[in-house]
């Protein structure tokens, strides 16, 4: 959390990918010399940092460079249920809204699966092939 104006707390809403790889690259090292935590907490680490590089930039890419939005947080917290929330559903929900939102005069970029976008076109309109 950051602090903004006044006495009222600016919410961090994205971080960099890059900041997360640093945070995780040469594990095994730090693991041998101790500097970091068990294995069972480290291979959680690992799962959750992956999950959340998928979740923003494969399943809910936008346009904002190499950031991944503060909100997948929620989802990789319990591990246990991640399988339960219908991804397929989300990400086709995300890639539609990003089209709304694209489609504005003033948008210049893109966000959303759009390789899942032109999958559908070339599926449905078999005679532009």
């Amino acid at each position: 959390m950051h602090v903004g104006c006044g006495n009222k707390p600016k919410m961090l809403k994205s971080f960099k990918l890059k900041n997360l790889k640093e945070k995780f690259e040469n594990t095994m090292k730090k693991v041998n010399d101790g500097l970091v935590m068990d294995a069972t907490k480290i291979n959680h680490t690992a799962v959750a940092a992956y999950l959340l590089h998928t979740l923003g930039r494969i399943i809910f890419p936008d346009h904002s460079g190499n950031k991944v939005s503060a909100q997948y947080l929620q989802f990789v917290k319990d591990l246990s249920k991640f399988h339960e929330y219908a991804w397929g559903s989300a990400c086709v929900a995300f890639l539609l809204h990003s089209i709304a939102t694209t489609s504005r005069l003033d948008s210049r970029n893109i966000g959303g699966n759009f390789n899942l976008f032109q999958v559908w076109v070339y599926d449905h309109f078999s005679n532009l092939k």
